[in-house]
C-alpha cells in the first residue's frame, strides 16, 4: 500500500512539473533608476509551448525584480504591486496571441524623441526557439528593441522626490542592431 501511494505521489509530482513547464516566463524589458540603482524591475510575459502569450493570474504581463542581486517574485505589499502594474497597460492582444500592445504609462510628453509610448511585443518561433521582441517606434521612423527604461530620480536637498528628472530609453535599432539611447524630460 505504501509503494502505491509513493508511485501515485511521484506521478502527481511529475505531472505538475509537466504542467509547469508548458509555459515559461520571459523578460520583456527592465526599468532602472538612479536611486537604489541595484533594485531593477523586470516586466515579464508568460508564453506557452507554442510561443503564444498566455494569461497568468488573469494578466498578460507580470514583473519580478532584482533586489541587491537577488531575484524577487511579486513578494510585495499590495500598494507596491498596484504602483508597478499602473506603469503599464496591456491595450490589446491579437487573435493569434503572438502580439501584445503595451502602453508605457510613465512616458508622457515624449515628442520629439518617440513616435508613441506604446510598444509592440511580438513572439515567434524561429528554428525551434521562441523569440520575443519589444519594439518601440521612434519619431525618426526607426524602431528600437527596447531593453531598458532608466529614470534619473529627482531630488530636493538630496532627498528623492518620487518623480523622474529625465528618462533614458535604451535598446538596439531593430534593423541594424546598433546601440541606441534616447534621453528626454518627462514634463
Amino acid at each position: 500500500m505504501i509503494s502505491i501511494k509513493m508511485v501515485f505521489i511521484a506521478a502527481l509530482l511529475s505531472s505538475q512539473q509537466a504542467i509547469a513547464s508548458s509555459s515559461s516566463e520571459t523578460e520583456l524589458f527592465k526599468m532602472t533608476k538612479s536611486y537604489h540603482s541595484k533594485n531593477i524591475l523586470f516586466y515579464t510575459a508568460e508564453l506557452d509551448e507554442t510561443c503564444k502569450f498566455v494569461k497568468k493570474d488573469n494578466q498578460y504581463t507580470g514583473y519580478h525584480w532584482m533586489l541587491d542581486g537577488v531575484k524577487r517574485k511579486n513578494e510585495s505589499e499590495d500598494n507596491f504591486r498596484d504602483r508597478v502594474k499602473a506603469q503599464t497597460t496591456v491595450l490589446e492582444i491579437n487573435d493569434s496571441s503572438d502580439l501584445l500592445k503595451i502602453k508605457l504609462n510613465q512616458l508622457v510628453n515624449i515628442e520629439p524623441a518617440l513616435e508613441s509610448n506604446i510598444v509592440d511585443v511580438s513572439s515567434s518561433n524561429e528554428n525551434g526557439s521562441c523569440q520575443v521582441k519589444t519594439i518601440l517606434p521612434l519619431s525618426d521612423g526607426h524602431k528600437m528593441r527596447l531593453e531598458n527604461v532608466f529614470c534619473k530620480v529627482a531630488t530636493r536637498l538630496g532627498i528623492p522626490t518620487g518623480s523622474c528628472e529625465y528618462f533614458e530609453i535604451e535598446g538596439k535599432d531593430d534593423d541594424t542592431g546598433k546601440d541606441l539611447k534616447i534621453r528626454f524630460t518627462n514634463k
